[in-house]
């Protein structure tokens, strides 16, 4: 890879498509950090949640604090509280265990989903796959 996967821009250090053919890509140990799919300008636009609802990743800071509910696991925000309340008298038992963001859906992420979902560039997953394994911390 020599591009940014999604504004194209070159990036400072490559791989080969062979490297990326000969390698189990969701493995750890094998899986490039997500600096190697994408430029510095990229990466930057990158909106991680640190913390969230357990159950949906709602970030904290969106949630007014008299709509948090504490628990063991951590906090509910009221949209899960409220789908909480619906499964159990529906359906006697949660239905939907975690929804897990890594980022915010901003206007960049918004962008690298349609090329991604819509657009069919496969060579998303790979970046994707670095999101879930990485982290913001690499």
């Amino acid at each position: 890879m020599e591009n940014c996967l999604t504004c194209g821009q070159r990036l400072p250090f490559s791989f080969s498509w062979e490297a990326l053919i000969r390698f189990a890509p969701f493995r750890r140990r094998v899986l490039y950090p997500v600096q190697y799919w994408l430029c510095f300008d990229c990466v930057a636009q990158l909106e991680w949640i640190e913390a969230g609802c357990v159950r949906c990743s709602k970030p904290l800071d969106e949630i007014p604090p008299h709509l948090r509910q504490a628990t063991s696991q951590g906090v509910l925000c009221y949209d899960c509280q409220r789908w909480l309340r619906w499964e159990k008298e529906a359906y006697g038992e949660p239905v939907l265990l975690a929804n897990i963001s890594l980022i915010r859906y901003n206007a960049f992420a918004q962008e690298v989903f349609t090329l991604y979902k819509f657009r069919g560039d496969e060579r998303l997953k790979y970046f994707l796959a670095s999101l879930a394994v990485y982290g913001p911390k690499e």
